[in-house]
């Protein structure tokens, strides 16, 4: 078994980080720059490595970032990489073939007794990694089919209009774009800070959400009204003007769907001190929000499901009216 990393445990093996660059050092003990971002490095990594050579968990870890991670929705790669830092602390120094049912349980049960839903999608991600070391032929079975993911509340959060509104009115006038168009909408929120000029067509909004990009490949028109037109223009006239993406820092630059969600938290906690606010909500929330103030079949299609029972389980949140019995 090889040994623990006490440093750069969340890089692959035999690669450092120095000076702002990332460094592979070969058997020779020579220093090969890589670059200075994860997705050069990784790129680059594979000049000086065997793509097939697997001996501990770490090294199919660096495989599945390298062959797998990429093609994914940009948000989901850096998610991976992030869940990938945890499990590797974990696993990184086992030998895959010894990884075993009884050590994922562990793992899910330590991780989840501080964040259960944080702890099932990590399972995902190693279950996921288990299943193409089998189909790499590193490995005969998936340890994590034989455990079962923590068992969670289903999210019901409805964001009434007044809160909805307590938070706007604070809010800044690009934020208040934002929660605008999410409401409208109701695109999830790496495909909302993905939305750019070119997106806008005669006809409305032409969006292809990330997620179904490798499934169905459905792609979104939705349709412009006259709220929705105000919105874009408002968007439009944000600072700075020149840009490519509607919601953009002041640089210009797209926003990182989680810079964005800490400005979105502390938004929030304002509302929570200066508003009759008494309860906070998230951004994916306002899609639930919009999913639930329309009819089902309108709601499925904006929401590009395909299936109305999808939005209806998931989406739906506000309380179904019944009528008392009748004698």
């Amino acid at each position: 078994m090889a040994r623990r990393r006490k440093k750069d445990t969340h890089l692959p093996n035999s690669v450092y980080h120095r000076h702002g660059a990332y460094y592979f050092v070969d058997y020779q003990g020579k220093w090969h720059r890589l670059g200075t971002n994860l997705g050069e490095m990784y790129r680059r990594l594979a000049d000086f490595v065997d793509e097939t050579r697997v001996a501990t968990m770490g090294d199919l870890f660096d495989r599945y970032l390298r062959d797998v991670v990429p093609t994914k929705a940009p948000t989901t790669q850096q998610i991976n990489r992030d869940q990938i830092v945890r499990l590797r602390t974990v696993f990184g120094h086992m030998v895959p073939k010894d990884v075993t049912a009884p050590h994922v349980c562990a793992y899910r049960d330590k991780r989840g007794a501080a964040t259960p839903t944080s702890a099932n999608r990590e399972l995902e991600v190693l279950s996921h990694t288990f299943s193409h070391a089998v189909e790499w032929g590193i490995i005969s079975t998936n340890p994590c089919r034989e455990v079962r993911k923590l068992r969670l509340p289903r999210r019901n959060r409805y964001v009434q209009d007044w809160e909805y509104q307590a938070v706007h009115g604070i809010a800044s006038p690009k934020m208040k774009v934002a929660m605008d168009l999410a409401l409208l909408t109701g695109l999830r929120r790496g495909d909302l800070l993905g939305l750019t000029r070119d997106d806008l067509t005669d006809n409305g909004i032409l969006v292809r959400p990330s997620k179904t990009e490798h499934s169905s490949g459905k792609t979104l028109l939705i349709e412009w009204s006259d709220e929705l037109k105000d919105i874009v223009a408002k968007a439009k006239r944000l600072s700075p003007r020149f840009r490519r993406h509607l919601i953009a820092t002041r640089r210009g630059t797209p926003y990182d769907p989680r810079s964005f969600t800490k400005i979105l938290g502390r938004l929030i906690k304002q509302a929570l001190e200066k508003t009759e606010l008494t309860e906070p909500f998230r951004f994916n929330d306002l899609r639930a929000k919009s999913a639930s103030d329309d009819t089902l079949e309108a709601a499925s299609e904006r929401l590009g499901h395909t299936s109305t029972r999808t939005t209806q389980d998931f989406y739906r949140r506000k309380p179904v009216r019944v009528k008392p019995l009748t004698r």
